[in-house]
């Protein structure tokens, strides 16, 4: 769960922390955040930016809005179209995760992982004074153009608002959210119309109120990580597919059964070995792979992991993936039962003088099976026979004297696409 103070507003996944927990931030923490922010806001400038007069294919190039890029971005530089898409429907809360995460991406090269993921600011709360009236110094010094319309006047960019000041109604999500709000999009509208966000901009006041300037404010930073924390709330209950796989194992196969939310569409399978190699893997109508090529007595891994792709911005699903580990038994003698061959000692002794004999039975298909016996130690084999048997057909086969070899021999039966066989010595 999220902080004491705060858990209650959203779910049980932990993603982000509110900058006013005294248990995870003090004020020289906030003072080092907002310090950072700032650095940030101004680290890339816009090399089309200019205080000389405006463009005339760009008049927004002279607004201090757009001095710097990661600022400019937040309207794509006056592209009043992208900047109404990027404030509806669940692109509201993908467009700004995705914002977000330059910030963090930056607060992360500079070393200071302390703060990503970046604390949010629930304006149910008083806004830490740390933050109030931060921006970048431009604005300060020369106002902004309310909203960047070239048509209004340049306006104060300092709060109207009383730095104590709360707003709006907490908003509490539960599981009840996912069939009040079936889509991203229509959770995303609730979002960015809920008098946590848009009255907010409004109330607050100065460069708060200007879709263009706004993101030159540290605070800004802060109150749309809050929205990110419901989103990721919400995709992990919503959108994100659950999954539950049993197993059982026999010799020749491993069988998983998979039971899986709606939300999932896609499923994709992987073999890992010891090694941690792995390989992709498609099961068959019984839901199995066979086993017998793998090395006996080898570690291996199935993993399972259940995909939503209608879900507009991915993120790690909790219980989306699932991994299940079996060891590959050894045969407790050496044939292979997997591929329809069973090879057993015949009567008599294989160590005698005279002639060895192997039962030899197909478990399998009805096929040509051939006999060889070979020495271990010179690789020279002797052919035997050939035959025909049937399934569940059972013969015993003699390996005559003038086959054998002192030392370890290798009787073998193949089958054309299978081959087992067993060792002995004589």
């Amino acid at each position: 769960m999220l902080n004491a103070q705060n858990d209650d507003y959203f779910c049980d996944y932990d993603y982000r922390v509110n900058i006013n927990d005294p248990d995870e931030f003090d004020d020289e923490d906030r003072i080092l955040l907002n310090s950072l922010i700032l650095e940030f806001l101004v680290s890339c400038p816009n090399p089309n930016w200019s205080d000389s007069g405006p463009d005339p294919l760009n008049p927004f190039t002279t607004y201090i809005e757009y001095k710097y890029d990661i600022i400019g971005e937040h309207t794509q530089w006056g592209d009043q179209n992208a900047t109404i898409a990027n404030h509806q429907n669940e692109q509201f809360l993908s467009w700004h995760r995705s914002y977000i995460k330059k910030l963090e991406d930056w607060l992360l090269e500079q070393g200071h992982d302390q703060f990503v993921p970046l604390p949010y600011w629930n304006p149910v709360e008083a806004m830490p004074p740390q933050f109030y009236n931060q921006m970048i110094p431009e604005y300060l010094e020369s106002g902004i153009n309310t909203n960047g319309n070239p048509n209004q006047s340049s306006g104060t960019a300092t709060y109207l608002a009383p730095p104590d000041m709360t707003w709006g109604s907490a908003i509490f999500f539960d599981e009840n959210d996912c069939a009040e709000y079936p889509t991203g999009d229509e959770y995303g509208n609730f979002l960015a119309n809920s008098s946590m966000h848009s009255p907010v901009h409004f109330l607050l006041g100065g460069a708060y109120t200007s879709q263009a300037a706004t993101s030159g404010t540290t605070i800004f930073w802060l109150h749309h990580a809050l929205f990110d924390q419901y989103y990721y709330c919400y995709q992990v209950n919503c959108q994100c597919p659950t999954i539950e796989v049993s197993a059982s194992q026999s010799i020749c196969e491993y069988c998983i059964d998979i039971e899986a939310s709606e939300t999932m569409d896609v499923l994709e399978l992987e073999l890992i070995n010891e090694e941690g190699i792995s390989t992709s893997i498609t099961l068959d109508e019984n839901g199995c792979i066979p086993i017998h090529d793998l090395p006996y007595g080898s570690l291996q891994t199935i993993r399972v992991h259940a995909i939503n792709s209608a879900m507009l911005d991915n993120i790690d699903c909790p219980n989306a993936t699932q991994e299940n580990s079996f060891r590959v038994p050894t045969p407790p003698i050496k044939y292979d039962p997997c591929n329809g061959i069973v090879i057993g000692p015949g009567p008599g002794d294989p160590t005698s003088i005279g002639s060895v004999f192997f039962n030899v039975k197909n478990t399998g298909d009805a096929g040509l099976m051939s006999f060889y016996n070979s020495s271990l130690h010179s690789a020279t084999t002797h052919y035997i026979d050939t035959k025909i048997l049937q399934s569940d057909e059972e013969l015993l086969i003699k390996v005559p004297t003038s086959a054998l070899f002192d030392g370890v021999n290798v009787f073998t039966v193949e089958t054309g696409t299978h081959i087992a066989s067993h060792t002995y010595v004589r």
